[in-house]
């Protein structure tokens, strides 16, 4: 990954939103990569994780021009006074926050001569549309990145520095039905939109769905993963994240600070704030905020733990 060269000192200017130390800064100079802290050159900026338990060796025999780590100052300037390195309480983070801020300097705005985009659309400025993107009569906020063959319905919105990966659908019809006195299925008229918040990510060939008669709602900096389905009139919350594969059938409400994995929550369930739902759950009841659910029928933790530890020694029997 290419960066602009930044000084030491400017790093105060970028607003990051972390304390920091600068350690022998003096012996800084600029950098042009970045790279693992056991592969790096003199040119890459690298970081060791908090949770590393081989920090000093790590430091000690690294070839980088410029690391971020959260060892004392002290001891760091013993271990190597010959390359810069910057104290942090949370290496990792502010390592993604850094990153992200010189990225968005790099960036190149554009509108790909192949993007189809309906006249009656808004788009705003300093955006990215990539080839073959489709966008009906909907509205884009500024810094957001459209990647490759994006479908975007009409009635979509869109806020400000989204990230929409390629082979997303957004405004799609939901999958609602009236099944007639013959039991044969009609059509529920899917006339919600989508309102999609400011910071949200949605990975790669996922699908959010129109509502029926209201809209299908994805909150601020909502993180959502590849190949996740996003149905009619569901409501995520704030800071949520999911992951690969979830599938989350119609109105669905799920709260704030959520970590969801790939799992399966049937329609018309309510999931509170701050809940962890663990790969494969499949929720058949409301979550209350705060629990963490697993298993097919999902259930908190303390009842799934106890539930195992049953079936082994019914097992050892």
């Amino acid at each position: 990954m290419s960066m602009i060269k930044i000084c030491i000192d400017s790093l105060l200017q970028l607003e990051i939103g972390c304390d920091f130390v600068a350690v022998n800064k003096e012996k800084f100079h600029s950098v042009t990569e970045v790279a693992p802290i056991s592969s790096s050159n003199v040119n890459a900026l690298s970081f060791i994780a908090s949770k590393n338990n081989n920090k000093e060796v790590l430091l000690k025999d690294t070839h980088a021009g410029l690391v971020i780590c959260d060892l004392q100052p002290e001891l760091a300037k013993n271990i190597r006074n010959d390359i810069c390195v910057v104290l942090v309480k949370d290496p990792r983070l502010f390592f993604a926050k850094l990153l992200g801020i010189l990225s968005k300097k790099n960036l190149q705005y554009f509108i790909h001569p192949t993007a189809n985009i309906d006249e009656d659309a808004h788009v705003s400025k300093n955006v990215q549309i990539g080839a073959n993107v489709t966008i009906g009569k909907s509205t884009i906020g500024e810094g957001s990145i459209i990647y490759p063959n994006v479908t975007i319905y009409d009635n979509v919105i869109i806020g400000k520095n989204a990230v929409i990966d390629s082979g997303v659908v957004i405004g799609a019809p939901g999958f609602g039905f009236a099944r007639d006195e013959n039991g044969v299925p009609v059509f529920f008229p899917q006339l919600g939109g989508v309102v999609i918040g400011d910071n949200v990510e949605i990975g790669a060939n996922s699908c959010v769905d129109r509502g029926a008669l209201q809209d299908t709602v994805i909150c601020n900096n909502v993180k959502i993963d590849n190949f996740t389905q996003v149905s009619h009139n569901d409501y995520i919350g704030e800071n949520t994240m999911i992951m690969c594969g979830c599938v989350i059938a119609g109105s669905v409400t799920i709260g704030k600070n959520c970590w969801i994995s790939a799992a399966v929550i049937m329609n018309k369930k309510t999931i509170g704030d701050n809940v962890t739902l663990g790969i494969g759950s499949v929720i058949l009841n409301d979550v209350k905020s705060g629990e963490t659910c697993l298993g097919n029928p999902a259930t908190n933790l303390n009842k799934y733990t106890a539930m195992q530890y049953a079936i082994k020694k019914l097992v050892k029997k």
